[in-house]
């Protein structure tokens, strides 16, 4: 678990709680993803796990079947 979503510029919905429901789009803090390979939100702890390219990259190298990727950022 890491926390390197970036609320205040990720476009969220949220429950009454202030709790997060859907998280629309995602602005991340790059520092805390440095060496990161795969994670998942603090924010969204029983959610699908998040990946980085390096773990894109392994995927697509070893040729494995399965795994369908969504980008949900860049940080260009």
């Amino acid at each position: 678990v890491v926390d390197a979503l970036d609320e205040p510029r990720s476009e969220v919905e949220r429950f009454d709680s202030g709790r997060i429901m859907s998280i629309e789009e995602y602005s991340f803090i790059e520092e805390r993803l440095l060496g990161v390979v795969v994670f998942k939100l603090p924010q969204r702890p029983l959610g699908w796990p998040y990946v980085t390219d390096p773990f894109v990259e392994r995927v697509q190298a070893a040729k494995l079947k399965g795994f369908r990727f969504r980008p949900v950022w860049s940080s260009d």
